[in-house]
Protein backbone atom coordinates (compact mmCIF):
# COMPACT_ATOMS: atom_id res chain seq x y z
CA UNK A 1 0.00 0.00 0.00
CA UNK A 2 1.47 3.32 -0.89
CA UNK A 3 0.84 6.95 -1.57
CA UNK A 4 -2.78 8.01 -1.30
CA UNK A 5 -3.93 4.55 -0.15
CA UNK A 6 -1.74 4.93 2.92
CA UNK A 7 -2.31 8.65 3.49
CA UNK A 8 -6.09 8.46 3.54
CA UNK A 9 -6.44 5.38 5.72
CA UNK A 10 -7.40 5.85 9.35
CA UNK A 11 -4.64 5.29 11.90
CA UNK A 12 -6.10 1.96 13.17
CA UNK A 13 -6.13 0.64 9.59
CA UNK A 14 -2.50 1.71 9.11
CA UNK A 15 -1.47 -0.01 12.34
CA UNK A 16 -3.30 -3.17 11.29
CA UNK A 17 -1.60 -3.12 7.87
CA UNK A 18 1.86 -2.78 9.45
CA UNK A 19 1.08 -5.54 11.96
CA UNK A 20 -0.05 -7.85 9.14
CA UNK A 21 3.12 -7.09 7.20
CA UNK A 22 5.33 -7.70 10.24
CA UNK A 23 3.64 -11.04 10.92
CA UNK A 24 3.95 -12.10 7.26
CA UNK A 25 7.68 -12.75 7.64
CA UNK A 26 8.61 -10.21 4.95
CA UNK A 27 11.55 -7.94 5.61
CA UNK A 28 10.25 -4.50 6.59
CA UNK A 29 12.86 -3.09 8.94
CA UNK A 30 15.15 -3.34 11.92
CA UNK A 31 14.76 -2.52 15.60
CA UNK A 32 17.50 -0.85 17.64
CA UNK A 33 17.80 -1.65 21.34
CA UNK A 34 19.27 -0.08 24.44
CA UNK A 35 19.90 -3.21 26.48
CA UNK A 36 16.48 -4.96 26.36
CA UNK A 37 14.43 -1.88 25.44
CA UNK A 38 13.55 -1.07 21.82
CA UNK A 39 14.49 2.58 21.17
CA UNK A 40 14.87 2.86 17.39
CA UNK A 41 13.55 1.53 14.13
CA UNK A 42 14.31 1.84 10.43
CA UNK A 43 12.56 0.59 7.33
CA UNK A 44 14.93 -1.35 5.05
CA UNK A 45 13.81 -3.76 2.34
CA UNK A 46 14.32 -4.56 -1.33
CA UNK A 47 13.24 -1.55 -3.40
CA UNK A 48 10.59 -3.65 -5.15
CA UNK A 49 8.86 -4.23 -1.79
CA UNK A 50 7.79 -0.58 -1.74
CA UNK A 51 5.87 -0.84 -5.01
CA UNK A 52 5.31 2.16 -7.23
CA UNK A 53 5.47 4.62 -4.34
CA UNK A 54 9.17 5.28 -4.98
CA UNK A 55 8.93 5.36 -8.74
CA UNK A 56 10.04 2.74 -11.26
CA UNK A 57 13.25 0.80 -10.83
CA UNK A 58 14.38 -2.45 -12.32
CA UNK A 59 17.77 -2.49 -10.61
CA UNK A 60 18.46 -5.93 -9.19
CA UNK A 61 20.06 -5.77 -5.76
CA UNK A 62 18.74 -2.27 -4.98
CA UNK A 63 17.31 -1.86 -1.48
CA UNK A 64 15.54 1.20 -0.05
CA UNK A 65 15.97 2.76 3.36
CA UNK A 66 12.79 4.81 3.69
CA UNK A 67 12.41 6.00 7.27
CA UNK A 68 13.87 6.12 10.76
CA UNK A 69 12.52 6.54 14.25
CA UNK A 70 14.71 7.08 17.29
CA UNK A 71 13.06 7.69 20.64
CA UNK A 72 13.58 11.32 21.72
CA UNK A 73 15.62 10.41 24.78
CA UNK A 74 18.08 8.47 22.58
CA UNK A 75 18.65 11.01 19.83
CA UNK A 76 22.04 12.70 19.34
CA UNK A 77 23.82 9.66 20.80
CA UNK A 78 25.18 8.06 17.59
CA UNK A 79 22.03 5.94 17.30
CA UNK A 80 21.37 7.01 13.73
CA UNK A 81 24.86 6.04 12.59
CA UNK A 82 24.64 2.68 14.36
CA UNK A 83 21.22 1.96 12.88
CA UNK A 84 22.40 2.97 9.40
CA UNK A 85 25.43 0.66 9.62
CA UNK A 86 23.22 -2.19 10.86
CA UNK A 87 20.77 -1.61 7.99
CA UNK A 88 23.61 -1.65 5.45
CA UNK A 89 24.99 -4.91 6.87
CA UNK A 90 21.52 -6.47 7.02
CA UNK A 91 20.80 -5.59 3.38
CA UNK A 92 24.24 -6.62 2.16
CA UNK A 93 23.99 -10.00 3.89
CA UNK A 94 20.71 -10.58 2.04
CA UNK A 95 22.05 -9.75 -1.41
CA UNK A 96 21.75 -5.98 -1.67
CA UNK A 97 24.38 -4.46 -3.90
CA UNK A 98 23.23 -0.87 -3.46
CA UNK A 99 21.06 1.10 -1.00
CA UNK A 100 18.93 4.10 -1.82
CA UNK A 101 17.56 6.57 0.78
CA UNK A 102 15.52 9.78 0.71
CA UNK A 103 16.89 12.27 3.26
CA UNK A 104 16.09 15.97 3.64
CA UNK A 105 18.06 19.06 4.64
CA UNK A 106 18.29 19.52 8.42
CA UNK A 107 16.02 22.59 8.26
CA UNK A 108 13.28 20.80 6.31
CA UNK A 109 9.81 21.28 7.82
CA UNK A 110 8.67 17.84 6.62
CA UNK A 111 9.88 14.33 5.76
CA UNK A 112 12.30 14.47 8.70
CA UNK A 113 11.60 10.76 9.33
CA UNK A 114 13.73 10.05 6.24
CA UNK A 115 16.93 11.24 7.91
CA UNK A 116 19.15 14.20 7.11
CA UNK A 117 21.31 14.59 4.02
CA UNK A 118 24.58 15.46 5.86
CA UNK A 119 24.35 12.22 7.90
CA UNK A 120 24.07 10.14 4.75
CA UNK A 121 26.84 12.05 2.98
CA UNK A 122 29.10 11.46 5.99
CA UNK A 123 28.33 7.73 5.68
CA UNK A 124 29.43 7.65 2.03
CA UNK A 125 26.13 8.11 0.19
CA UNK A 126 26.10 10.18 -3.00
CA UNK A 127 23.21 12.35 -4.17
CA UNK A 128 21.63 11.04 -7.37
CA UNK A 129 18.42 13.06 -7.62
CA UNK A 130 15.51 14.64 -5.86
CA UNK A 131 11.85 13.81 -5.13
CA UNK A 132 9.68 16.89 -4.97
CA UNK A 133 10.97 19.99 -3.24
CA UNK A 134 12.53 18.49 -0.13
CA UNK A 135 13.58 14.86 -0.44
CA UNK A 136 16.95 13.97 -1.93
CA UNK A 137 17.74 10.62 -3.45
CA UNK A 138 21.06 9.22 -2.25
CA UNK A 139 22.74 5.91 -2.99
CA UNK A 140 25.57 3.86 -1.62
CA UNK A 141 27.12 0.94 -3.37
CA UNK A 142 28.44 -1.35 -4.44
CA UNK A 143 28.03 -2.94 -1.03
CA UNK A 144 30.21 -5.77 0.10
CA UNK A 145 28.93 -8.71 2.13
CA UNK A 146 29.83 -8.56 5.81
CA UNK A 147 32.49 -11.03 6.96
Amino acid sequence: MGGADWTFRAVPARRAAIADLALSGKTIGLLGYDKDTPVAWCSIAPRAAFGAGLGPSSAAGLWSLTCFFIRADHRNQSGFSALLRAAEAFASDRGATEIEAYPVAPDSPSYRFSGFLPSFEKAGYRKTGQIGLRRNIVRKGPLRPQV
